[in-house]
């Protein structure tokens, strides 16, 4: 069997594969949001997913480790990796004290961060493609990118909220009210002004409207990456 699923939250999709699993499901195997399962025992097996330190999920030592611990890799997609241990062996969790947990919600929030700032840069370069080529392509590209910007800034937020929650010794998946990235949005709204401007309403041909048209265009993009980073640090716990 094969379901699509879109997980940011690594909590969330755990607790999916988990589940599957109590239903008579095994996941197998993991591609683009494509889940391949196996039918299996009610229960029969634990599923924990984490974010390697590097890429060493396919190193022999990091595999006789797992041997030895009676725990089998199921599938690696970049750094992520999705682990599983059949529940006859024993409780199976990655991290069972406060401070490796802590460790591991820092490395996947670093994760998001730098993955939202990359996309916001991205994002900026498709609508300035769009703003000088016209080609519509460039448009749908930036609309996904800034999707992903938004929804990758989030789990960040989220990552740090959990980690504040675990050194209070609460439960960290307890619902946590922020503060909105007020200047991500700005920064979205100027570019796509100045995006509507330069084809709706275009300037006289010249220097001068190129170097507003490229001023305005920095300006957004810091505003973007200016605006997630402190919104990211005012979570900080």
């Amino acid at each position: 069997m094969i379901r699509f699923r879109l997980y940011f939250d690594k909590d969330e999709e755990q607790e999916w594969l988990n589940q599957m699993s109590d239903e008579g499901w095994a996941m197998e195997s993991f591609f683009l949001g494509f889940y391949r399962f196996s039918s299996c025992q009610p229960g029969e097996f634990i599923y924990q997913i984490d974010l390697l330190d590097d890429w060493s999920g396919d190193s022999k030592d990091f595999a006789e480790f797992m041997d030895e611990l009676k725990i089998k890799k199921v599938s690696q997609w970049w750094r992520w990796i999705f682990l599983r241990k059949k529940a006859a062996d024993g409780p199976f969790e990655m991290y069972t004290d406060n401070e490796s947990k802590i460790a591991q919600y820092a490395r996947i929030r670093n994760f998001f961060k730098f993955a939202a700032v990359a996309e916001i840069l991205l994002c900026s370069l498709e609508l300035y493609g769009f703003a000088t080529m016209g080609n519509i392509i460039f448009l749908l590209f930036a609309a996904l990118l800034a999707f992903l910007a938004l929804a990758l800034s989030k789990m960040a937020i989220k990552c740090n909220r959990k980690i504040m929650r675990l050194r209070m010794g609460q439960d960290y998946k307890q619902p946590y009210g922020g503060q909105r990235p007020w200047l991500l949005c700005i920064g979205l709204l100027l570019n796509l002004i100045n995006l509507l401007l330069q084809r709706f309403w275009p300037f006289p041909s010249g220097i001068y409207p190129d170097i507003i048209l490229v001023a305005v265009a920095i300006i957004s993009c810091f505003l973007m990456v200016l605006g997630t980073v402190r919104h990211i640090r005012q979570n900080r716990p």
